[in-house]
C-alpha cells in the first residue's frame, strides 16, 4: 500500500490541534499522513475565513508537492441580521 500526503489548511489553533492529535495518528496508521497548516501569514491567522483568503495557501501547497492533496477545516460562521 502506498502512502498519501494531505495538507489540512485549518482556521486556527483548535483545528490545528485536532488534526495533529486526533486525526493524524489514526490516519497515519493507514499511511495517510496529515499536515495541519494554519491559514494566513504570521500575525494574521484564524477567524473570518473566506475563499479568497484561503486560496493562496491552498494553491501554494498544491504546487509544493505534485502528489499531495489539500483539504480544509474551517468553522461555519453564519451571521444573523
Amino acid at each position: 500500500m502506498s502512502s498519501s500526503t494531505v495538507y489540512v489548511v485549518v482556521e486556527g489553533t483548535t483545528e490545528f490541534t485536532f488534526v495533529r492529535k486526533i486525526l493524524a495518528p489514526q490516519l497515519g496508521s493507514q499511511k495517510v499522513f496529515l499536515h495541519p497548516i494554519e491559514i494566513g501569514r504570521p500575525g494574521r491567522r484564524g477567524g473570518d475565513v473566506r475563499f479568497a483568503r484561503a486560496r493562496g495557501d491552498i494553491v501554494r501547497y498544491l504546487k509544493q508537492q505534485s502528489d499531495a492533496y489539500v483539504t480544509t477545516m474551517f468553522d461555519l460562521q453564519k451571521s444573523f441580521h
